[in-house]
């Protein structure tokens, strides 16, 4: 029987997310800082990071990342992986997921993560409480300069799809 390389991939995520919500991410509170490096990049807002001997799974907050299958997810993902693959970096928690993962702020270095990938056209500011206007902000400029995403169209192509088919964000 053959296992697909993704299958396993997804599977081993799901042991580390459980092992990491069974251990230690019920005392992670909002505001809390996880310092650690990071050891795998999933896509192109998710990552693994290190932190005492402890996996964790991070998840960008205030981005939302183009949706896989669309051209620019790839470039995204790469975006990130370039970024943050082997850097120390420090989260700091805005909330913890229903399945045990890290939402929050991520700093490496002086450098917002989020705002990087903004501004250089990698996804788009989350509709998310809390909300970070100059995320918006920053997501304007880059829709102006037509980096990444906004290049030739493309985000508002996809947003038009969207809406032509009675998408309602479910």
């Amino acid at each position: 029987m053959l296992i697909s390389v993704s299958a396993l991939y997804g599977f081993c995520l799901v042991v580390i997310v459980y092992q990491n919500f069974c251990r230690s991410n019920k005392r992670l509170r909002t505001g809390s800082r996880v310092k650690g490096r990071v050891i795998d990049v999933i896509d192109a807002n998710t990552f693994v990071i290190v932190h005492r001997g402890q996996r964790y799974l991070v998840q960008l907050a205030g981005l939302k990342p183009p949706r896989r299958g669309l051209r620019w997810y790839d470039v995204a993902s790469w975006a990130l992986v370039g970024k943050l693959l082997g850097r120390k970096v420090v989260a700091v928690v805005e909330r913890v997921g229903p399945t045990g993962f890290i939402i929050g702020r991520v700093n490496c270095g002086k450098r917002d993560i989020s705002h990087e990938m903004i501004s250089e056209g990698h996804g788009r500011a989350a509709k998310t409480s809390p909300i970070d206007f100059s995320l918006f902000k920053l997501e304007r400029e880059a829709r102006r300069q037509a980096v990444g995403i906004w290049k030739d169209g493309e985000a508002t192509k996809a947003s038009s799809d969207q809406k032509s088919r009675g998408y309602r964000g479910r």
